[in-house]
């Protein structure tokens, strides 16, 4: 029976978007249940005095920016309980959503994953880059998924005793695949719980111009390398570079993406040594639950 839940928000220079997260969290805790707050990579601390505000909250600070894979990892490292909540700082927490969540994991006991439904606070639906499936249907439904989108998920601490947490070499983008991949290949099921939700603001505070097509254009060459069988891997990298180049010109950001592609054709030797490819069943289980294989 899943005990304590720790909730944890990575947060920098938001906050007021992160008041309002942790208010929608605080009501919903359980006697067990503990929230952890790490402000990364902000030389002056935007967090200083909500510690008064917010007495039960605990509050951490990293100076350096460890990006969200290592400010995710620390928060790990920085709780105990069984099971480990991440909402994004510019979230908020639908009501019921700790209990929904607690209750899948007792019911599902291979479940590593439980991805929320993130809604999009104008229509209070999901955004399709934000759905857990290649199509945005069925979203009352509580199902196997694929993989989790990062603005609200949660995962068994057991489950990354097994596979491990993120990958800090990819820094930011592409880590919720990433760790999608290994629990999959491990045996462990994902799965969409509607009952649990986040409204996602989606605060431009804290974003690099440009930031956005550098990381998603170099990891999913590198994700893909390291994961997938060959012919999805060259599938992938073409498909996501044709459609990363024409977004990139359609937002001004070809210079960032062409910094992408340099550095995702780069990082190719590395993800060779690296590589694990999925196994069959793996293979199968994201072909039967409308995983991203050919792109």
């Amino acid at each position: 029976m899943t005990t304590g839940i720790d909730v944890v928000i990575l947060t920098r220079q938001r906050r007021t978007d992160l008041e309002a997260a942790l208010r929608s969290a605080l009501p919903q805790l359980g006697p067990a249940d503990t929230i952890t707050v790490l402000e990364n990579g902000c030389p002056e601390r935007s967090t200083a005095g909500l510690d008064t505000d917010f007495p039960t909250v605990r509050f951490l600070t990293e100076h350096a920016n460890l990006g969200v894979t290592g400010g995710r990892n620390k928060l790990i490292d920085a709780t105990t309980g069984d099971l480990v909540m991440f909402l994004d700082d510019d979230g908020e927490l639908g009501d019921g959503s700790l209990d929904a969540i607690r209750t899948a994991l007792d019911e599902h006991p291979h479940c590593g994953v439980i991805a929320c439904r993130i809604n999009d606070p104008a229509t209070g639906l999901p955004r399709s880059h934000e759905f857990p499936a290649r199509v945005v249907d069925r979203i009352e439904e509580a199902r196997p998924v694929t993989y989790f989108i990062g603005a609200g998920f949660a995962v068994r601490r057991s489950a990354l005793s097994d596979v491990g947490t993120f990958d800090e070499a990819l820094f930011y983008a592409g880590e919720e695949l990433d760790l999608s991949y290994r629990l999959v290949d491990a045996g462990w099921e994902i799965r969409y719980e509607p009952a649990a939700s986040v409204v996602h603001h989606a605060s431009p505070a804290g974003r690099p111009p440009g930031q956005y097509f550098f990381y998603h254009v170099r990891n999913r060459f590198r994700l893909a390398v390291r994961h997938l069988p060959i012919r999805y891997a060259l599938s992938q990298m073409v498909l996501w570079s044709g459609f990363f180049f024409v977004k990139a010109i359609r937002s001004r950001r070809l210079g960032a993406a062409s910094r992408g592609y340099a550095a995702g054709i780069r990082a190719v030797p590395t993800a060779i040594r690296e590589r694990k490819a999925i196994s069959g069943a793996a293979v199968a289980y994201l072909k039967e639950h409308d995983g991203r294989l050919w792109y």
